[in-house]
């Protein structure tokens, strides 16, 4: 049943931030399939070890990719 919920929720975030590049179908399936596969892997970090895995994962990405990729 977790892992059910897990794959259908995955898909939100995706799916929401895919108007973003809409017309562009390439780029729509690399970003949309980079997004699913970080979230279930957020997932896999929230079922194995608790809450804090999956929070401190997506803050170090964001750290990585809007602050570091941000000053470069």
């Amino acid at each position: 049943m977790f892992w059910a919920v897990a794959l259908l929720t995955s898909l939100l975030e995706p799916a929401g931030q895919m108007s973003l590049v809409a017309g562009h179908l390439d780029v729509m399936l690399a970003i949309g399939a980079a997004m699913y596969v970080m979230n279930v892997f957020e997932a896999y970090l929230f079922w194995r070890y608790g809450f804090l895995a999956p929070l401190v994962f997506r803050l170090t990405f964001y750290f990585v990719w809007h602050v570091v990729g941000g000053v470069i």
